[in-house]
């Protein structure tokens, strides 16, 4: 049954005793120390207890949330993160195989806003080369 129609809430299946509260139908739970996690589904709490940060991830609260969260640097759902690779031009994009003429953002050393989105011709005279720098 669901929060709203249980006399106490411990009665209810989708209740979680670290929350001391019941989950919704669909909402999610994760432990304080990110290492269980629950869902409520058709009025069931599943958990898993193999629910663990990467290595380059934190468990905390952010955004809203209590979870993994993917450190600085890195991209993913705090379960598995990948490093970002901040190319410094379009040569260095030309070199890692990006060979389609387009807008791509590149990373200069020393530019103050740390990301620029640039067109990058990949083409003429061998590629990599910053043609422009779009309107934003």
């Amino acid at each position: 049954m669901s929060g709203d129609l249980c006399v106490k809430k411990t009665d209810c299946s989708c209740f979680v005793e670290e929350l001391e509260d019941v989950l919704s139908e669909g909402e999610s739970y994760i432990d304080f120390n990110c290492t269980l996690q629950c869902r409520c589904s058709d009025q069931v709490l599943t958990c898993n207890e193999n629910y663990r940060c990467d290595d380059n991830a934190v468990c905390t609260y952010r955004d809203g949330e209590h979870r993994c969260h993917c450190n600085e640097d890195y991209d993913g759902d705090g379960v598995t993160c990948t490093k970002v690779v901040k190319y410094k031009d379009c040569y260095e994009l030309l070199r890692d195989n990006f060979i389609e003429d387009g807008v791509y953002t590149i990373y200069p050393t020393h530019w103050p806003d740390g990301s620029l989105n640039v067109y990058c011709d990949m083409t003429t005279d061998g590629g990599g080369w910053v043609v422009s720098m779009p309107s934003q």
